[in-house]
């Protein structure tokens, strides 16, 4: 019998932490020899009003059973991945992100805290689901 996948995203803007969420979440998967596909959609220097492609896309796609916005503030995000085009770069996207959240129940996570504690928060909300199989 075919088991049903589960949907878990990661938003936030460039150097938030997503992909260290990601890889965190895949290794703790791993470990508990659990079944994974990974894949991401990655920021495309359009203005933040424009409605790329790829959104428009994931409208296609089942709604995530978690999802989780790392949030944080640009400053630290170019710090993290100063091959951005500059801070304002990212200043509004995060009000995008955080309004598109307040809409629909995401969670927000404080991507200023370590990688490994905001990790351990998704893995309290992630490991429930992913094992009641």
């Amino acid at each position: 019998m075919r088991r049903r996948g589960r949907l878990i995203s990661f938003s936030g803007i460039d150097g938030s932490g997503k992909t260290t969420q990601v890889k965190l979440l895949e290794n703790r998967l791993r470990e508990n020899s659990l079944d994974l596909l990974v894949d991401g959609m990655s920021d495309l220097h359009d203005p933040p009003t424009k409605m790329r492609l790829g959104f428009k896309l994931l409208k296609l796609l089942p709604r995530p059973e978690e999802a989780f916005l790392i949030d944080v503030d640009a400053g630290s995000a170019y710090g993290r991945k100063p091959d951005l085009p500059s801070v304002s770069h990212n200043v509004q996207r995060i009000h995008l992100y955080l309004s598109m959240c307040e809409q629909s129940g995401v969670k927000v996570m404080d991507g200023r805290r370590p990688a490994e504690t905001i990790h351990q928060d998704v893995w309290n909300l992630v490991s429930s689901m992913v094992t009641s199989r």
